[in-house]
């Protein structure tokens, strides 16, 4: 049977890191534009939303085992309004995001 989890909350410090190491990231990356040749801005195309992508992702992972989650849309009765939950297919428990989503207004 599947255990039922309010999904913690991503810690303050945490995101306070990943924001700080992305800022540093950006300005060395903007001095090292101005101070040497633009032609690698393609690159940093690439690199920049890779960063962002890795950290937004990692936080798809179970905070008991850090496999990945699967992604369930428990529709409440009788109307177009679900909860989004996480599965965990090893731990058996549903992380519960709070949020709420409503299939009538496009969402």
């Amino acid at each position: 049977m599947t255990q039922e989890r309010p999904l913690p909350k991503f810690p303050a410090n945490r995101a306070a890191l990943i924001v700080v190491s992305f800022l540093t990231f950006a300005a060395l990356v903007s001095w090292l534009m101005m101070r040497y040749d633009g032609s690698a801005l393609p690159v940093i195309l690439f690199i920049a939303p890779a960063v962002i992508g890795y950290f937004y992702y990692h936080r798809r992972r179970c905070p008991e085992c850090l496999s990945r989650l699967k992604v369930r849309r428990d529709y409440i009765d009788g109307t177009e309004r679900f909860r989004l939950l996480l599965d965990c297919p090893r731990c058996q428990i549903a992380w519960d995001t709070g949020q709420i989503g409503d299939e009538s207004s496009g969402g």
